[in-house]
This record gives structure tokens, C-alpha cells and sequence, in this order.
């Protein structure tokens, strides 16, 4: 049990909470922290990744005048709307 407790207080799991649960309780309590920070962590590589081009594209922009920057909708496909991010360019 102390190395259940010691699990739990890692993943955010108070003591007064830990003695209150079932270890059942205890267990999906620590699986659904740990789907939560790998969903974070692939949303964060993905943002990553997404800046490592943009650096990349801003850089070739120096060396070619094709090279252009995508504005942000193009950048965030997922994030904005396009033509949301048009209507504030019209603006």
C-alpha cells in the first residue's frame, strides 16, 4: 500500500483522498492522469513540430523571395477558421 500512496501523490492524489478511495479508485485515478499528460505531450510535440517549420520557412524567406510565411489559420488548420482569420484581414 505505501508504494500505491506514493504513486498517487505523484499523480496529484492527496493523502486525505488516497485513504477516502478504493484501490480500484486509486488505480483509474493514476491511469487517467496518465492518458491526460500523454494527450498533453502529443499536443505539445505537435506544436512543436508545427514552430520548427515555421522557423524553418521564416529563414528560407532570406534566401528566396517565393518563400512566403502561411498565415496563422494556415499554420493552425485546426485552431481557427478560415474564414474568420479572413474577415479580420478585411477589417
Amino acid at each position: 500500500m505505501d508504494e500505491l500512496l506514493i504513486s498517487a501523490l505523484d499523480y496529484g492524489i492527496t493523502e486525505l483522498d488516497y485513504w477516502e478511495m478504493t484501490v480500484g479508485e486509486v488505480h483509474r485515478a493514476i491511469e487517467s492522469k496518465i492518458r491526460v499528460e500523454r494527450v498533453k505531450a502529443q499536443e505539445k510535440a505537435g506544436y512543436d513540430y508545427i514552430l520548427a517549420d515555421l522557423i524553418g520557412r521564416s529563414i528560407a524567406r532570406n534566401y528566396s523571395s517565393s518563400a512566403k510565411m502561411p498565415t496563422l489559420s494556415e499554420a493552425y488548420p485546426t485552431l481557427f477558421d478560415a474564414q474568420e482569420e479572413q474577415a479580420k484581414r478585411e477589417a
